[in-house]
């Protein structure tokens, strides 16, 4: 497949990922995030990175499921984590190609349990280590796109924790100050 159409399909799920931050509803917002992944599996897989694009093909469901498993028991939601657990395991290991599969399969499985069984903040927290992850990943499968992708996600999610900080004290010193909001 020629170099230029592998780029580009890997811009169309940069750009699909990115809009996924501004989608105001957060049901619409997993969809447009869960087809931005499928995109960039096949991205990954046109590249040659196999294990990336298994692992992001089930984190596609993933994100699916994660929209509701938030009001799942925690026994429903632990079977779930142990299963995608299992199926990403499953997937590295047949895909496995050294040493450049380790970042994605990492980060498949950190994100696993976050995405499950994390509450929002924590959860946001946990997307900076993933990005950190992909963003490895992107440099040991040669992806620019990859690469600036984690890079982009780690800076949203730097940004909104920020600023969920910031919003945080505000409200604090205007409680303490006695000052209504």
């Amino acid at each position: 497949m020629p170099t230029l159409l592998v780029d580009f399909i890997g811009l169309i799920a940069l750009l699909c990922g990115l809009s996924s931050y501004a989608m105001p509803q957060r049901k619409t917002m997993l969809f447009v995030s869960s087809g931005s992944t499928l995109i960039w599996a096949l991205y990954f897989l046109l590249k040659g990175a196999h294990t990336a694009a298994a692992v992001i093909l089930v984190g596609a469901v993933r994100i699916l499921v994660g929209a509701y498993a938030v009001h799942w028991a925690q026994l429903a939601r632990l079977s779930a984590t142990a299963g995608f657990l299992f199926i990403v395991c499953t997937f590295s290991y047949w895909t496995w190609a050294g040493i450049s599969s380790l970042p994605s399969t990492l980060a498949a499985l950190f994100l696993t349990v976050a995405s499950l069984n994390f509450p929002q903040q924590r959860l946001r927290y946990s997307f900076l280590l993933g990005d950190c992850l992909w963003i490895w990943n992107g440099f040991a499968v040669d992806s620019v796109f990859g690469a600036l992708s984690a890079f982009a996600g780690l800076a949203v999610n730097s940004i909104l924790l920020l600023r969920s900080s910031d919003y945080r004290s505000r409200l604090q010193f205007t409680q303490v100050q006695g000052i209504s909001v």
